[in-house]
């Protein structure tokens, strides 16, 4: 119950009544009733923190737990599970592995007694050598430069068996069949590609394209002629050849017209032809080309 008078605390909002204000026994049952609220919570929440220290305990387990497994036994039981089989048993069949295969400078090994670097150093100067470096056929871990006969020759088989063979069966794939069709610059098996040249070849020699037309040779000084240029569909200069021949020329009765020219230019849609016949009185001679291109 609020009151119109006094102030309140920070955190709970309890009234604070003035020394001038009139006792009210409500403010002080107002007060009352929020203090056991909230004594009410907290004591709620430590009764749950009580319980979650019980189970957080229990899991944790005493010092001397024991029966830990995978899937049963608390914090203490697992960890001292681990620590006697690692400190007892597993800690000790290390020492007797490691006192198995001995160090490296080990002699005396027989085929009854010494350790691994000892029969392995023995067999080095033996008549057992030779087995020993051929091995079991189980061997692994061949390299260059270590391992058995057995373990060279198992890894020779793996690498080829699998990362070989695919290579191969990859390589079948690609060459294909010798009927096959549809080979391009980008796509079809080698085969397809070769089928693809020799019916190009085949059903035309090679030829791509052919351009004809034909043009007047125009007299001019050849020390300033610029050329006439020829327009072309496209083409790649590296694999076209251009024919020039000479025709009829008007005011020089029953003669032709040599080509006294030559192509000064060729490009991808273009060439050009210089002439280096100076003026006469005879009229233009007439030229006509053809520009054949090869795949």
């Amino acid at each position: 119950m609020k009151s119109e008078y006094g102030s309140y605390t920070k955190n709970y909002n309890l009234l604070k009544p003035d020394d001038k204000d009139f006792y009210d026994v409500n403010h002080i049952n107002d007060n009352m009733d929020m203090v056991d609220e909230e004594l009410y919570k907290l004591n709620q929440k430590t009764i749950q923190l009580d319980a979650t220290v019980i189970d957080i305990s229990g899991l944790i387990g005493k010092q001397a737990d024991t029966g830990g497994t995978a899937t049963a036994g608390t914090v203490m039981a697992k960890l001292n599970k681990m620590l006697a089989e690692w400190t007892d048993n597993r800690a000790d069949t290390i020492d007797k592995i490691s006192n198995l295969i001995g160090t490296t400078s080990n002699t005396g090994g027989t085929p009854l007694a010494g350790t691994v670097m000892g029969k392995l150093n023995a067999s080095l100067l033996s008549e057992t050598e030779i087995k020993n470096l051929i091995g079991q056929a189980a061997n692994t871990g061949g390299t260059t430069a270590a391992g058995t006969v057995m373990a060279k020759l198992n890894k020779i088989l793996t690498d080829w068996t699998t990362t070989r063979a695919g290579k191969i069966d990859t390589l079948a794939t690609t060459i294909g069949q010798t009927n096959n069709t549809g080979g391009t610059t980008n796509a079809g098996t080698v085969m397809a590609k070769l089928n693809k040249l020799l019916s190009t070849v085949s059903s035309g020699v090679g030829i791509k394209s052919v351009q004809r037309g034909t043009f007047e040779e125009t007299p001019t000084d050849a020390a300033t002629a610029t050329g006439i240029k020829i327009n072309l569909s496209t083409i790649t200069p590296s694999k076209t050849f251009i024919i020039l021949n000479g025709g009829a020329s008007s005011g020089y009765s029953g003669s032709s017209s040599a080509v006294r020219g030559y192509i000064s230019a060729v490009n991808s849609t273009s060439f050009t032809y210089n002439t280096s016949r100076a003026t006469l009185a005879i009229g233009n001679g007439l030229v006509s080309y053809q520009v054949i291109e090869f795949y």
